[in-house]
């Protein structure tokens, strides 16, 4: 049977620079890390988020957001999988600052992405979706408003005979 040695690994000698006489001279490459189309948007204010197909809704923190998704956090426990799909609402606050300059926030987004779980939060990142059922309830309540809402025109009573205009009914003789 053959044995063979282990490799050993090759070690280079460190490469010189090709000008010699200067110092070296350090280029700037603009390298593209980011993947997004769309910038990340810091943003810092608290919505409702409910799983679909669930009843109960849990609490999100927004971290940032772009144009295509958005990252939060939420309770390690209460984070919805990778996957589904979740409804995103506002919180009602009173406080101009929170949400002043900022676009609406999307009704439905599609979880990507959960980070490692570091404490009791987990940081979650959606994709937003546009929801076609919606679109088209909307559609539909929209036109049962205004149908709801037009006139009701009055009932109009139905022709009645006048008494004199009854012609040719004889009774019978006695």
């Amino acid at each position: 049977m053959l044995r063979m040695r282990p490799r050993r690994a090759r070690v280079r000698a460190p490469r010189r620079p090709l000008s010699t006489g200067r110092p070296p001279v350090e280029q700037r490459v603009a390298v593209e890390t980011e993947r997004r189309r769309d910038p990340r948007i810091p943003r810092a204010f608290a919505f409702w988020l409910r799983p679909e197909h669930a009843a109960r809704r849990v609490s999100g923190w927004m971290l940032d957001v772009s144009a295509g998704g958005a990252a939060f956090l939420t309770a390690a426990g209460e984070a919805p999988p990778v996957g589904v799909r979740v409804e995103l609402s506002e919180m009602p606050t009173g406080d101009r600052v929170v949400r002043e300059d900022a676009q609406p926030l999307p009704r439905f987004a599609r979880v990507l992405r959960h980070d490692e779980p570091v404490g009791v939060t987990r940081r979650v990142a959606v994709r937003f979706e546009a929801d076609v059922e919606s679109d088209e309830r909307t559609r539909h309540d929209r036109a049962v408003r205004r149908v709801r809402t037009m006139a009701i025109p009055r009932p109009v009573a139905p022709p009645a005979a006048t008494p004199g205009s009854v012609r040719g009914v004889r009774r019978p003789a006695d």
